[in-house]
């Protein structure tokens, strides 16, 4: 997170990702133990969503924080926007 805030200032990003796009941020929610439908060994269970329990919750407040408290991401960026940053140089990877 250090590294990140150090590299955001004058035209430049540490990091940032479409805040709007699940897909995009699938990787944060199921680090956190969001999921889409529950796999029992290879078995998708359509009854047992978990986009919105305690894991996903927490990948949300993170994501969140990252917008609000850490203000690492500003407001409307969209996949085309992040990706064209770190095209041009200013953000780092993406």
């Amino acid at each position: 997170m250090s590294a990140a805030q150090k590299n955001t200032g004058n035209g430049r990003f540490g990091f940032l990702t479409d805040l709007s796009d699940a897909y995009a941020n699938y990787g944060v929610i199921s680090a956190y133990g969001g999921y889409i439908f529950k796999n029992n060994g290879g078995t998708l269970n359509i009854n047992d969503v978990g986009i919105a329990n305690a894991g996903a919750q927490k990948a949300a407040a993170l994501l969140n924080d990252l917008r609000y408290k850490d203000k690492l991401i500003p407001g409307g960026v969209s996949f085309d926007a992040a990706k064209g940053t770190s095209m041009d140089g200013r953000l780092p990877c993406w």
